[in-house]
């Protein structure tokens, strides 16, 4: 009698042989469809993440562009804000409000109006200039007179008609430092009504005409004055705001040897803000304190003095 064969133990047969391994294929296709669909999955979700991801540096990106454009822009407007000269923080309200008119204002007339002229409208541009100039260097010119003079030219269009006249009185006068100061304001009004791209330069021309001016004169009040609200206005990034205090420290000092006058009351109200907002409110306090001693009826000065005592 035939024996069939015995393996360790165990009876194999040809049945038995077929269906261990049809047993192990369906294992191993199994094992190699796990792990297909495994390596798939991950690789797939990769691929969705990184779209995801570079969707959204695109939109970044975008939004970084507009942030620079803003941002430029931005540091235009604070240029400009830098080239405030000869203002201070009582009037600077009605500058701005007068310069606010100006673009905004919508004309009365047209040339096909029957409306009679008033008799200023009738003398010719280049009186009206003339007329304008002679108020704006006079002595003791009121700031409200002051303003109003320049808005009135700047809607007749006669700024550069009165800068001229300015300019021609500094190259006339060059050892006149009321000439260059003048010259200076002039330059001021130049960059508040321009729509130039780069009109931040009439702020430079204005500074480096009070610069002038105290080079004929280191004691001109109105020049070192103006001069250092222009620097004190500067974005804090351009860091003008140190030469600001020398220049406000300056005038403060001559003001101790000169006969007091009110407007001296400006420069211990900007000295002590500019140190302020730099943190040394010690300082500030003995500046303002100092100003209150000489004007002690000043709400502003008192104000600021009692703000800082109850930090």
């Amino acid at each position: 009698m035939s024996r069939t064969p015995v393996v360790t133990g165990i009876t194999v047969t040809s049945v038995t042989v077929a269906s261990i391994t049809v047993a192990l294929c369906l294992v191993t296709a199994v094992l190699i469809w796990n792990l297909d669909t495994a390596g798939h999955a991950p690789v797939n979700s990769l691929a969705e993440e990184h779209s995801e991801l570079r969707e959204e540096l695109a939109e970044l990106r975008d939004s970084h562009r507009r942030l620079q454009r803003e941002f430029e822009m931005a540091k235009q407007e604070l240029r400009e804000l830098a080239a405030l000269a000869s203002v201070n923080d009582t009037t600077l309200s009605a500058l701005l409000a007068a310069s606010e008119d100006e673009t905004t204002t919508e004309p009365t007339s047209t040339p096909n109006d029957t409306q009679q002229p008033r008799d200023e409208d009738a003398r010719s541009p280049k009186d009206i200039v003339h007329a304008a100039y002679e108020s704006l260097v006079e002595d003791g010119a009121e700031w409200e007179d002051w303003v109003e003079t320049w808005t009135d030219l700047g809607k007749r269009g006669l700024i550069d008609d009165a800068l001229a006249l300015f300019e021609e009185n500094a190259r006339e006068n060059p050892d006149d430092p009321d000439a260059h100061t003048h010259l200076g304001h002039a330059y001021i009004q130049k960059l508040m009504s321009s729509n130039e791209a780069n009109k931040w330069q009439w702020s430079v021309k204005g500074i480096e005409s009070y610069s002038q001016a105290l080079e004929i004169d280191d004691h001109h009040w109105d020049a070192r004055f103006s001069k250092a609200m222009n620097l004190s206005f500067a974005p804090p990034v351009f860091g003008l705001q140190a030469k600001a205090i020398d220049e406000f420290e300056t005038l403060r000092s001559q003001q101790r040897e000169a006969p007091r006058s009110d407007k001296f009351i400006e420069t211990y109200k900007m000295l002590g803000n500019l140190y302020r907002s730099q943190g040394k409110s010690e300082k500030a306090g003995e500046v303002w304190q100092e100003g209150l001693s000489l004007f002690p009826n000043h709400a502003e000065l008192q104000a600021n003095v009692n703000g800082l005592a109850k930090q």
